[in-house]
């Protein structure tokens, strides 16, 4: 009889010792430990105790014979199949009832089994309908409603197309149409808001640390031209204003700026031209301070009105820089100062020297003068607001752009705004989330953290985040997708509300667009005026808008959709270069938006010139009505007014300057004789068979279809 240890029993049909031993106590046999020995009956009680747990009363065999019969000279294969069923008796049965002595405990162990034989295969119909509470989102499929409700796909399908809503399995509806849909159904629906998970989600742990003043965030606004960058460099001490193209800021960015005496600020210098208004609304969405530049030798601008709207709805202090006075005559500066003074008291913004609370404050960004008394008002304003911050908490912070490096991948440009952000923290912005990877300053250097009112260069999102977008240190990545789940879900929903299918509007002009830029602030910017740019008379189409070089996928996507290729700050990869020639697809480049703005305006306008469909040869004028027979139709006497009247081209007879008939001249006479042409100031006749109504005074005029 060969015998085996517990232990190697177990190891050999892949089971948990303990789990063996408690299989083998149930079973009635005295095994407690693993080197306890099994023989071959030991494992035979096992076996039919397993087998009565799992049910099995019954084994079935099938038999196969495979023979051959010679018949005729021909050599048949025959199989024969025989299946044979063996009743098993229940043996583990009896084992137990030998090991448990006691009549109680072997009259319950009867009961239990036969409770649970009778309980086997079971199905109890329910007496009246089963009502459930189902959960409702945004955006609910057909398969998660069915399975909720206990009910096969097909027939919820079936359902609503009685309730007039067609479907398909792979569709999705919105909470209205679900809850509909659940009550006919007879459940309840439960409408579950998305914003109170996301929120829910988002809620970090409050540290109670030791709270420290961060240095103030300064945006810098004004109208274009009138010198905010320039006013940065003068602080900063460095030449911005060379490296621009065009000489205008096109991009939104931010400085930390160390002053004297220990004093740090931070500058975010916005784009002045009327393409970037959402750029601006960015800047003063997170700041502590606006500095309005406003130029001492130009009027108000509409976008310093609209920089003083933005402060006042944000309800920012605000300061006056007046600039360029270093241009201004010296007998003329005070008169100036207080023109600039009178126009913005029209906004709301009255001078400290008329007992108001705003800053007029003459400088030159040229030549330094007021600077200094400019960075002071600042320091003493920043000290009035409240910028107290936790440092020993989860980093929060806004985007201020973002962009595609090569080798990189996503680059985002963020400034934290309270709390600590940290390399390897899990951050979620928009519908974007990731690890940090790195944290670059300014300098170029990575760090391993950073701190509030800092701007620095974050490497590791799985995507290219939306400029001035919120983000959030989050505990795990189970988190962070789910939030940007529920986003995505919300952006699709309102993607599918506002996307107004243009297709249903007869026009006739579409240009269609396949965009590329640098950044995503300037894509925003640049969208934003190409749509404004559409009228009723033509549709500006953004196919496709991005942010990185023109790649073979662009460029395909152009051939297909008729497009034509348009990058910002973009070059183009060599695959695609060859495509390009190959296919000679229209690519357009630009570096100054109001040029781009320009170049689609050109477009557009050469796409509305009036296209010529018809030639006006010549006008006459029918002078008298000779005859009408059947065969010949009516003749009619005329002289050319203007042009030429040429035989076999097309006629139309106008009177009161509306078209009566539409024809062919097919005979053209003069002098009795058939001519080709007439000239200017010159009689002829011409048969018109179809119509009879001619009158006299009535203009003949002569056209030659273009296309």
């Amino acid at each position: 009889m060969v015998e085996i240890t517990v232990k190697d029993f177990a190891i050999k049909i892949g089971c948990d010792i303990k789990r063996l031993l408690n299989y083998l106590k149930s079973a009635g046999l005295e095994h407690t430990n693993e080197d306890n020995l099994l023989t071959e009956k030991d494992k035979q009680i096992l076996l039919n105790y397993l087998n009565y747990q799992q049910g099995i009363n019954k084994i079935t065999l099938t038999r196969k014979i495979n023979s051959k019969l010679h018949m005729e000279n021909k050599l048949i294969d025959i199989q024969i199949r025989k299946k044979k069923t063996f009743f098993k008796i229940n043996t583990e049965k009896l084992e137990i009832n030998k090991i448990l002595q006691k009549k109680d405990n072997k009259k319950s162990l009867e009961e239990s089994n036969n409770k649970l034989i009778n309980n086997i295969h079971t199905f109890k119909i329910p007496k009246k309908n089963i009502s459930r509470e189902i959960n409702i989102y945004e955006s609910n499929s057909i398969l998660y409603l069915a399975k909720k409700m206990a009910i096969k796909a097909a027939e919820l399908i079936k359902v609503l197309l009685k309730m007039g809503v067609v479907i398909t399995i792979n569709q999705k509806l919105d909470k209205d149409t679900a809850c509909l849909v659940v009550e006919e159904l007879g459940h309840i629906p439960k409408i579950i808001n998305t914003t109170d998970i996301e929120k829910n989600l988002l809620k970090t742990k409050v540290m109670d640390g030791k709270k420290i003043k961060r240095c103030p965030i300064i945006t810098v606004m004004g109208h274009v031209d009138h010198g905010k960058t320039s006013l940065i460099d003068c602080i900063r001490k460095t030449k911005l204003v060379t490296k621009e193209v065009g000489g205008i800021t096109q991009y939104i960015d931010v400085y930390h700026v160390n002053l004297d005496k220990g004093k740090n600020i931070t500058i975010i210098d916005t784009p002045g031209h009327k393409a970037f208004i959402n750029m601006r609304a960015i800047g003063v969405k997170f700041t502590d301070i606006v500095i309005l530049v406003v130029s001492a030798d130009d009027d108000i601008k509409p976008q310093t009105i609209e920089a003083i709207e933005h402060a006042k709805y944000s309800k920012l202090p605000v300061i006056v820089a007046i600039n360029k006075i270093d241009k201004i005559d010296k007998n003329k500066i005070g008169t100036d100062i207080d023109r600039v003074r009178n126009e913005l008291s029209k906004y709301g913004l009255i001078p400290e020297e008329w007992g108001g609370d705003t800053p007029f404050i003459p400088v030159s960004a040229k030549t330094g003068i007021g600077i200094d008394v400019l960075l002071e008002s600042v320091i003493l304003i920043s000290e009035l607001v409240d910028l107290n911050t936790v440092l020993d908490s989860p980093g929060k912070g806004v985007v201020i752009e973002s962009r595609i490096d090569i080798g990189k991948g996503p680059v985002s440009k963020i400034l934290v705004l309270n709390g600590t952000l940290n390399k390897g923290d899990i951050v979620v912005c928009g519908l974007n989330y990731g690890r940090v990877r790195a944290i670059i300053n300014e300098v170029g250097k990575t760090v391993e953290k950073v701190g509030p009112s800092i701007p620095v260069e974050i490497i590791g999102l799985n995507g290219i985040t939306e400029s001035g977008e919120n983000f959030n240190v989050v505990s795990d990545e189970k988190k962070a997708r789910n939030i940007v789940n529920i986003r995505y879900i919300k952006y699709i929903n309102k993607k599918q509300k506002n996307n107004i299918n243009q297709n249903l509007f007869k026009k006739i002009n579409t240009i269609n667009i396949v965009l590329k830029v640098d950044v995503q602030g300037t894509l925003k910017a640049i969208r934003n005026s190409i749509n404004e740019l559409s009228t009723d008379k033509i549709i500006i189409n953004i196919i496709s808008a991005s942010v990185g070089n023109i790649n073979e996928n662009d460029v395909k996507l152009a051939i297909t959709s008729k497009a034509i290729l348009i990058g910002f700050n973009v070059h183009v990869v060599s695959e695609a270069r060859e495509i390009i020639k190959r296919e000679n697809i229209k690519l357009f480049y630009y570096n100054i938006i109001y040029k781009l703005i320009d170049g689609i305006k050109e477009i557009i306008h050469k796409k509305l010139k009036p296209k010529k469909l018809e030639k006006i040869l010549g006008i006459a004028e029918v002078r008298d009505i000779f005859k009408y027979n059947k065969k010949n139709g009516i003749i009619v006497g005329c002289i050319v007014k203007e042009g030429i009247v040429l035989r076999k081209k097309q006629i139309r007879i106008l009177r009161n300057t509306f078209v009566v008939y539409k024809g062919e001249l097919d005979s053209l006479r003069r002098f009795k004789e058939d001519v080709n042409e007439v000239s200017k100031g010159m009689e002829f006749g011409i048969c018109i068979r179809n119509y009879n109504d001619v009158k006299i005074g009535d203009k003949i005029e002569s056209f030659d279809k273009l296309i």
